[in-house]
């Protein structure tokens, strides 16, 4: 939420969009300080590499045995 000078502000600044019947706000990612990291880089996979993997809906407490 925000006031009406923001909502004024935002337009002013081109960072607001409509979507449906309402306002969007319009972010982008040089917005925040972060940069993407991908730490699953021994995990990837294509179709010129390892067989494809299946996965199965699993009871959580199965899970949970597994990430001890």
């Amino acid at each position: 939420m925000t006031t009406g000078d923001g909502v004024y502000r935002a337009i002013q600044a081109e960072r607001v969009t409509i979507s449906g019947k309402a306002l969007a706000q319009i972010g982008y990612v040089d917005d925040f300080a972060i940069s993407p990291v991908n730490i699953w880089t021994n995990t990837m996979t294509g179709s010129f590499t390892d067989s494809k993997v299946y996965v199965v809906r699993s009871n959580t407490n199965i899970i949970e045995r597994c990430a001890e």
